[in-house]
């Protein structure tokens, strides 16, 4: 049995999409923990089998553990600290429920064993193969390439992702604070992947992509499949993504700090001062991908190395979830 957990908020757009994918692919049970959405994310996916949905614990309940004692003092502030709190909050009901394996991810992110195709039970079946002395599983990052202004569905729509080697590359982006432009990875989000847990494994969050042993020793882990990342996808998402963090420090939970493309974007939509209209204008001047671009990201050259690219074309989620969108047609 496999549960999976997430935090979201403001998600309506792709929540259903990813919830419908992963029960496809062999999750049975879902926690959704919302963090105060006012656009109908929790209803939109009520009525799924094998859903719960509820509100972000509440960090008073961990006030014994000292294990958890970092995150409970971050938690009215950090919005991972709170992330990871309601992981350990799922990981309790997960291993009452019977399961074996807790994955957690975000709403804009999509686990792919085959990037051509996916089959029924897939992930169940990856994890089902999973080495015994193996106590947690890490799928490794995969960031759709942002070459559209607006998707209707994005997880359905695209399929170019880039490689970790695009780490290497880099942009002009506009910094209006400094009032000229800077170069910045072409890989926005994260490349850390995402986690799956061992529930027989006594272990705890560390950050939001890796848990480790409650005494702070890391956990043996294996690497299966991919993480997609559907990362600031359109300019929707990004004027949501960094309005919403706003408010977030410089630093995460451990100290670590905020990549500089990151830190830039959220005071560009929250503290620049500019329109929607201003803002969808510099997404599509300054993070979405031009034919230019492209251009650049599949044909690269680093050094002496040959010709290579540092994208990947990902059809499996898109035949996926065609398919699964034409099966009550073809049981009618």
């Amino acid at each position: 049995m496999i549960a999976l957990v997430m935090t979201v908020r403001n998600e309506v757009d792709v929540l259903r999409t990813n919830l419908d994918y992963h029960r496809y692919l062999g999750v049975d049970v879902m926690y959704v923990y919302d963090e105060g959405s006012d656009d109908g994310t929790p209803d939109s996916v009520r009525d799924l089998d094998g859903v719960e949905v509820g509100s972000s614990v509440d960090p008073g309940k961990f006030g014994g553990r000292s294990e958890l004692a970092e995150l409970v003092a971050a938690a009215p502030t950090l919005l991972t600290a709170r992330q990871a709190l309601n992981t350990v909050d799922a990981m309790e009901r997960a291993r009452a429920a019977g399961a074996e394996w807790l994955i957690s991810i975000d709403a804009d992110e999509l686990v792919a064993i085959d990037l051509a195709n996916e089959a029924p039970g897939q992930l169940a079946i990856a994890l089902g193969e999973v080495p015994a002395p193996a106590e947690s599983v890490v799928f490794p990052t995969l960031e759709m390439v942002q070459r559209r202004v607006e998707y209707e569905d994005v997880m359905a729509q695209e399929t170019l992702f880039k490689r970790s080697a695009a780490r290497r590359l880099a942009r002009d982006v506009w910094d209006p604070f400094l009032g000229r432009a800077r170069r910045l990875p072409v890989v926005y989000g994260h490349l850390a992947g995402k986690s799956a847990l061992r529930l027989s494994v006594d272990a705890v969050p560390y950050s939001v992509h890796r848990f480790r042993h409650a005494g702070g020793r890391r956990l043996r882990a294996a690497v299966v499949g991919h993480l997609l990342h559907y990362y600031c996808a359109d300019e929707n998402a990004f004027i949501r993504k960094f309005r919403l963090i706003g408010d977030q420090p410089d630093v995460y939970l451990r100290g670590e700090p905020v990549p500089a493309q990151k830190r830039l974007w959220r005071d560009v939509v929250s503290r620049a001062g500019l329109s929607d209209d201003e803002l969808r204008d510099y997404f599509r001047r300054w993070v979405m991908f031009d034919q230019r671009q492209l251009e650049k990201l599949t044909h690269r050259r680093l050094g002496p190395l040959p010709r290579a690219s540092a994208v990947v074309e990902v059809l499996a989620v898109q035949r996926l979830l065609q398919a699964m969108a034409q099966a009550p047609r073809q049981g009618a």
